[in-house]
């Protein structure tokens, strides 16, 4: 069996495990042969399986919060500085990262901004990762962006719990009222990471721009 990358296990993994947990005080009567078993090593495995697919299909409700969010929030923090929304970095920093895209593009007549598509931006974001990546300087973004995912596999879990708990236990509004808190609190985090990777993205290619250009 593979290794899962740092990703999966907080984008996925985990994010299932707090589902199907949550889910057996919630609903004891259908999940409880499914946690009352012995623990024993096939047992772990198979419940990582679970978790692993449950991840997989909470993230489908993730990616529609996603979409969601950044749509209200003005596109999301990789495309700010294109459409000019919210600040991510710091104005002086701005022309160097547009010099070093041109330089990375080799298009002397690139522009950051509206301009280009936010289809044509992704792709030039995309490309400024595997950059900084191949400069060996990716560590921290990658972080951040495993985080990223956890929050937003968290807040998924928490907004289909909230659902059957509202179908299952109706009358518990104390519950209901903890698992809306909880999911406000995956939500600001699931913002704040996701702001920070994009800032952290762009100034390590500040960096590696700065370092390559040293060398020459």
């Amino acid at each position: 069996m593979r290794k899962f990358e740092l990703y999966e296990f907080l984008g996925f993994i985990s994010p299932g495990i707090l589902f199907l947990v949550t889910l057996g005080y919630i609903w004891p009567t259908k999940i409880s042969e499914l946690v009352s078993k012995d623990v024993t090593v096939g047992g772990v495995a198979v419940g990582i399986i679970f978790a692993y697919a449950a991840g997989q299909l909470l993230q489908a409700i993730g990616n529609l919060l996603e979409h969601i969010m950044w749509k209200c929030c003005g596109g999301k923090p990789t495309d700010w500085l294109r459409t000019n929304k919210h600040p991510l970095i710091d104005t002086k920093q701005l022309p160097k990262v547009e010099e070093g895209a041109r330089k990375m593009l080799s298009d002397d007549d690139f522009k950051l901004n509206e301009s280009i598509g936010e289809k044509g931006w992704y792709s030039i974001t995309r490309q400024i990762y595997a950059l900084v990546a191949a400069a060996g300087q990716a560590k921290r973004i990658d972080t951040f962006n495993a985080n990223y995912g956890l929050c937003c596999g968290i807040a998924a879990s928490l907004i289909v719990l909230l659902f059957i708990n509202l179908i299952c236990n109706f009358k518990e509004w104390q519950v209901h009222l903890i698992l809306v808190v909880l999911c406000g609190l995956a939500i600001y985090r699931l913002y704040r990471f996701g702001v920070t990777y994009a800032r952290e993205l762009f100034v390590q290619f500040l960096q590696s721009y700065n370092t390559n250009k040293g060398k020459e």
